[in-house]
């Protein structure tokens, strides 16, 4: 397992570190370290693919001269455009699991931050951050082939935006050919009854996030 752990964050930072714009950027990332890859970037590279967003939280607050290469985003951090992807940096304590206290503010427990399973990933970026990769539930989901809750419950039910984790559970059930388990069936099942106007907001969230709505019909059909 440690091996591949390993081999795990070696993949991570070779792919990012391939990209000229990034090696700009990682120096910066020091003041806010210790740093970690989060989420889908390594879902889609254990999965083979090409990813489109990377997610970085840090520690520490992340440095203001980062408006040197990015704009705020919605997390109090910065969304910097690096070619053909693009990445959100964010402080760990403003995570929505964390302030609303469902997680505490430490690497291994951002596995739980997560909505899902196969994004329940968490990668250390920097020296302070090496031995760190912690990726057993985005493993059980490669194994299972079913999408999950990585989060518990109660954060499931009272997370903030229903209608887009609904459009990414379909998403990634059209992406990767997987089904979803009871609890997380249940979930989406619930939120697309959960007023008239349901579905039609699950297809502006998709069309806003995915740039397309084709995989939706069937998915919710099957639900409702």
């Amino acid at each position: 397992m440690k091996s591949q752990k390993k081999e795990l964050q070696q993949l991570v930072r070779q792919f990012l570190f391939a990209n000229p714009h990034f090696s700009r950027i990682y120096p910066l990332l020091h003041n806010s370290s210790p740093a970690y890859i989060v989420g889908g970037v390594v879902r889609d590279l254990v999965m083979g693919r090409l990813p489109r967003d990377v997610d970085i939280i840090t520690a520490k607050p992340v440095p203001a001269v980062m408006t040197s290469v990015g704009a705020k985003n919605s997390w109090g951090g910065y969304k910097i455009r690096c070619g053909l992807y693009s990445i959100d940096i964010w402080q760990m304590s403003s995570h929505w699991a964390v302030l609303q206290k469902f997680v505490i503010p430490e690497a291994e427990a951002l596995q739980r931050a997560a909505l899902f399973n196969v994004d329940g990933a968490v990668v250390g970026l920097t020296p302070d951050a090496d031995t760190e990769v912690y990726y057993e539930l985005l493993l059980e989901a490669t194994k299972t082939e079913r999408i999950s809750p990585a989060c518990d419950e109660a954060a499931l039910w009272k997370n903030p935006t229903p209608y887009r984790n609904v459009a990414k559970a379909f998403w990634l059930m059209a992406k990767y050919r997987w089904g979803l388990a009871p609890e997380l069936r249940e979930y989406v099942a619930s939120i697309l009854v959960s007023e008239k106007d349901a579905p039609k907001k699950v297809y502006e969230e998709a069309r806003r996030r995915y740039r397309r709505t084709d995989f939706l019909g069937d998915l919710i059909n099957d639900m409702t």
